[in-house]
């Protein structure tokens, strides 16, 4: 996340806080890039036609990260923890309405070796990180950093402030467990 230095984006998250008219639009700007990226991994994963572009996850997660009531941001690394938690809800709350509305129906002759997706849907993905977070909340914030925010080891260990060794070997075997679940529920 190149396009500002941490100072600079924790600057303006003060500015913002204090309610300066005009930080709010720079925030905006020194931050979309990165955002986009990482709403562009998330939407990579879903499936092809998502009424979700990458302008809009973005859009609708920043509104909802300044909607947010008493929060004290952190700095730059605690933002983007925060706008990948954000754009995961919306994607799950997007699914789930989906899901609601047009349930898939299969008949019974159909079912034996039916694979319908081959790719895991969002609220199983969203199933299992709510079980890894209940099993190891470290693991399952370090998945969800790399797996819905697109971080690198090194970017997540200043996000968490764990060293990028344990980052690696916590990301490795979160990764299993998600495989294995994914095998288990596929």
């Amino acid at each position: 996340m190149a396009d500002a230095g941490p100072n600079e984006i924790t600057d303006l998250l003060r500015r913002v806080e204090r309610g300066e008219p005009e930080a709010r639009d720079q925030f905006a700007r020194l931050v979309h890039t990165s955002l986009k990226r990482i709403a562009a991994n998330r939407l990579r994963r879903e499936r092809p036609g998502h009424l979700y572009q990458t302008s809009d996850l973005v859009q609708e997660a920043y509104l909802r990260l300044f909607k947010i009531r008493n929060i004290h941001w952190e700095g730059r690394e605690h933002f983007f923890k925060i706008a990948a938690m954000q754009m995961r809800r919306i994607l799950v709350e997007y699914a789930r309405k989906e899901l609601r509305e047009n349930p898939v129906k299969v008949s019974l002759r159909d079912a034996p070796g039916l694979k319908i997706n081959d790719h895991p849907g969002i609220l199983t993905v969203d199933e299992i990180m709510n079980d890894l977070a209940r099993i190891d909340p470290r693991r399952a914030a370090i998945a969800e950093l790399k797996y819905f925010g697109g971080f690198g080891i090194e970017e997540i260990a200043r996000i968490t402030g764990i060293p990028a060794g344990t980052v690696k070997r916590h990301w490795a075997t979160a990764k299993a467990f998600i495989k294995h679940q994914l095998d288990i529920s596929l």
